[in-house]
């Protein structure tokens, strides 16, 4: 169970954003049972127990490592300054990602920008320029798109208004396309058997 519940925080630490059990189950490639609720309760017992920084909220069916209240204020204060700084300039190549390509998910994101994208969309999200939902073809899946807020700030009705939408969008599918198309390859000549 121990080993469970170690699973579990990493993989809630590392998304920062809610997870079902199920979703939990899936990513660790377990079996969906009540071990998992069960580990998920050891872990806010432990982190009430301890009096620690983190606490683990359960929102419905969802479940979140977040930050303990007492250190709210200090964190809300962080936050309202990460909104207010300039986007930079992978903020702002992740941003146009999502607008140019959205609904996309972050490992997509990540396969194009070629580095983690974590940070960044937490970002997005949080100032509100960006909205996530459930990929329609797996629950379990995230996806991102333009939130309205980021279209009235840029002052369009639709994502497809934005400059050049319909070139800049065939251009990443191509490019996202081709990569995938030479790492197949790739995959094929590594496995294909020596005539030496």
């Amino acid at each position: 169970m121990k080993q469970l519940e170690q699973q579990i925080e990493a993989v809630l630490f590392w998304k920062q954003e809610p997870m079902t059990t199920r979703a939990i189950a899936t990513f660790l490639g377990i079996p969906h049972n009540e071990d998992i609720t069960n580990a998920l309760q050891a872990i806010k017992v432990r982190y009430e127990t301890d009096e620690s920084g983190i606490v683990l909220i359960q929102s419905e069916q969802e479940y979140m490592l977040a930050v303990h209240e007492s250190l709210s204020e200090k964190i809300q204060a962080e936050d309202k300054e990460d909104k207010t700084r300039d986007l930079s300039k992978a903020a702002l190549e992740t941003l146009s990602l999502i607008i140019y390509r959205g609904p996309i998910t972050r490992s997509e994101i990540d396969y194009v920008r070629g580095v983690n994208s974590q940070f960044i969309v937490r970002n997005l999200l949080i100032r509100g320029l960006i909205e996530k939902t459930n990929k329609k073809s797996n629950d379990t899946i995230y996806v991102y798109t333009p939130s309205v807020e980021l279209l009235r700030l840029l002052g369009i009705s639709n994502k497809e208004s934005v400059a050049n939408y319909k070139k800049v969008n065939e251009d990443i599918t191509a490019f996202m396309e081709q990569q995938e198309d030479e790492v197949a390859e790739a995959t094929k000549e590594d496995t294909l058997p020596s005539n030496e």
